[in-house]
């Protein structure tokens, strides 16, 4: 009777913590840190501004093209304006 009443009593901690467990992961408070926030908020700026081609005397497309910039670098994705 005792060996059955403790086997019971674990097995039911053991559902309870497994239900825990199952409950926690569905939560969706996942929360970004600022970190990638930041990174998402660069990602998402343009890079055709024209702060870049007045820097640069080079515009920025989609294509594999390279343009030697007024100052010197060589840019990828960018064409001579």
């Amino acid at each position: 009777m005792k060996q059955k009443l403790v086997i019971t009593t674990l097995f039911v901690a053991f559902a309870v913590i497994i239900g825990m467990n199952v409950y926690n992961a569905q939560k969706p408070d996942m929360e970004l840190s600022g970190l990638a926030l930041a990174n998402v908020e660069a990602l998402a700026d343009p890079e055709t501004s024209d702060e870049f081609t007045q820097a640069t005397c080079c515009e920025a497309v989609w294509e594999n093209v390279s343009c030697r910039g007024c100052n010197g670098p060589l840019y990828s994705y960018a064409k001579r304006v």
